[in-house]
């Protein structure tokens, strides 16, 4: 049976639909697949973390099963999804949204290395996915979610291949969705912004220069909203074959002004908090050369 067709508005009810989650280990990820379950859906949980994803299943009281895989490798993925789709008998809606945020450098100091295996991760471990899934997310006129982060609208100084990577992976969910206007599938493109996962608890704001900057922005978005909010929005977003999904929601205004966001960059790179996070970034590796050269 047929999802939905990308001109309806909203699709209230998930019972019984399959849905698959990469990165469904920890953070977003398990977030969503705790708020899908209690929706009735059917979960095909992805994760590269074995002992992860035993936890979250031990969790949930619904129709699940695991697969391991990581992204970063496109035999894996392929069996996981063909896997899940013999399983399950298809999938309805797949959520790309395994991610890494990779050293908190600037481009000057990360290695080519670090910064390829971001893209990797976040770009192709996304396309991989989608590529996978796509002939049974067609056939049951499904639904894509491509999880970006407001990172792809603006500048991300001391993490610049996250800002790439998510730039990119924004723009593979919205030429997919035009690439499916015909067939009845759809996709969106979920942007997040400080969302309390640890990947933002543990590396992006834990001792690199960048907590200081944003603690000198008011609370509301200065501080990480719980993961929670995040699977919210991303669960009314599937219902309603959202566009565009963001969480929390000043970033719908943000993505609507990142013309104006792009103009003030000159000031915005100004700023003495932004320029200490900066320069922290560049002494902690060379620190650590010279350490390792001794």
């Amino acid at each position: 049976m047929a999802f939905g067709s990308p001109a309806r508005a909203k699709n209230d009810d998930l019972r019984g639909k399959v849905v698959l989650i990469t990165g469904a280990g920890a953070g977003i990820g398990a977030a969503t697949a705790r708020h899908l379950t209690r929706e009735g859906a059917r979960l095909a949980l992805v994760d590269r973390d074995a002992a992860a994803l035993k936890a979250i299943a031990a969790e949930l009281s619904g129709d699940t099963a695991t697969f391991l895989a990581d992204v970063t490798d496109a035999a894996a993925v392929t069996t996981a999804v063909d896997t899940a789709i013999e399983h399950f008998g298809g999938i309805d809606v797949v959520i790309a949204n395994a991610g890494i945020i990779g050293p908190i450098e600037t481009v000057r100091t990360m290695s080519a290395e670090a910064f390829e295996r971001v893209i990797d991760v976040n770009v192709f471990g996304v396309a991989r996915t989608v590529r996978a899934a796509l002939p049974s997310i067609i056939e049951r006129e499904g639904y894509v979610l491509v999880i970006a982060s407001a990172a792809a609208a603006i500048p991300t100084p001391s993490f610049a291949a996250y800002g790439v990577s998510k730039a990119g992976a924004e723009s593979f969910g919205r030429s997919l969705r035009m690439e499916l206007t015909e067939t009845g599938a759809t996709a969106g493109v979920a942007y997040f912004g400080l969302i309390d996962t640890g990947m933002v608890r543990d590396e992006l704001l834990n001792g690199t220069g960048l907590e200081a900057m944003m603690a000198t922005l008011p609370s509301a978005f200065g501080q990480p909203v719980p993961a929670e909010d995040a699977a919210r929005a991303i669960v009314d977003g599937i219902k309603r074959r959202g566009r565009f999904i963001c969480a929390p929601r000043y970033i719908t205004v943000l993505i609507s002004i990142r013309t104006l966001v792009a103009l003030a960059e000159p000031l915005i790179a100004r700023n003495t908090k932004l320029r200490a996070a900066i320069r922290r970034a560049d002494r902690m590796v060379t620190a650590a050369a010279s350490r390792a050269g001794q």
